[in-house]
């Protein structure tokens, strides 16, 4: 099984629907709607506490949620996306996920 905060090589795309790809060391098939690329800028991040937006260009995140940093803006804060969502969340909430530095 692959948890949400796991890295996966993707080897092929076998059709619209599944991908091949590599994780831990085991390769197996993948639904293509469970993958999400990793922008290229930035990382991969887990909200360590629940944060309610405030202004419209914040987004909200649930502990234990796993973001993206699209940019670090500077003065506590970071640019980040959350499958659709992108907005600015606290630096001091989240931390970077050790398996994808």
């Amino acid at each position: 099984a692959v948890v949400s905060t796991q890295s996966t090589g993707i080897l092929e795309e076998t059709n619209a629907d599944w991908h091949k790809g590599v994780c831990k060391g085991h390769s197996a098939y993948f639904p293509t709607n469970y993958l999400e690329e990793i922008p290229e800028t930035g990382g991969v991040l887990q909200a360590l506490y629940d944060y309610t937006k405030i202004q419209p260009d914040e987004m909200s995140i649930t502990a234990g949620q796993v973001l993206f940093r699209l940019e670090d803006l500077g003065n506590g804060w970071i640019y980040g996306k959350i499958k659709d969502s992108r907005g600015h969340v606290p630096s001091s909430y989240v931390q970077e996920l050790e398996d994808f530095k």
